[in-house]
């Protein structure tokens, strides 16, 4: 995994349904159709069992993902973008002149909205 090179690998279970749905997860009543069908196979368990099942159940507890549209920012150069979403990443030295580099690009990609998440205030003056 390239983000946590000392993580293992997991496996999990992805929800499709969501990819498409115009809501960022599964509605109210998706919801709970998802947990009644998942509650049909521990009908015979006691009621306080079966909700320690359904809890732990990987299909209930599958990610509900959505398609995500991005490009890096080395990538992004020469071409300009409505909105544009800048990560802090992590920098255990603090900011070298590469990463000052970098954040000056990907700052003046912006043609309307920038979005900066995760920055120290330290990167900002009042004005």
């Amino acid at each position: 995994m390239v983000d946590y090179p000392d993580e293992k690998p997991f496996e999990t279970v992805l929800l499709l349904d969501t990819l498409e749905s115009e809501s960022p997860s599964l509605t109210y009543d998706d919801s709970n159709k998802l947990y009644q069908e998942v509650r049909m196979d521990y009908l015979k368990l006691p009621k306080w069992k079966q909700y320690k099942e359904i809890k732990e159940n990987p299909f209930f507890n599958a990610l509900q993902v959505k398609f995500s549209y991005a490009i890096t920012c080395h990538k992004s150069q020469g071409g300009q973008w409505e909105n544009v979403i800048v990560e802090q990443p992590y920098l255990p030295d603090g900011p070298s002149k590469d990463y000052l580099r970098w954040l000056y690009t990907a700052v003046t990609r912006a043609k309307t909205n920038l979005y900066l998440i995760g920055f120290n205030k330290d990167y900002f003056i009042e004005s």
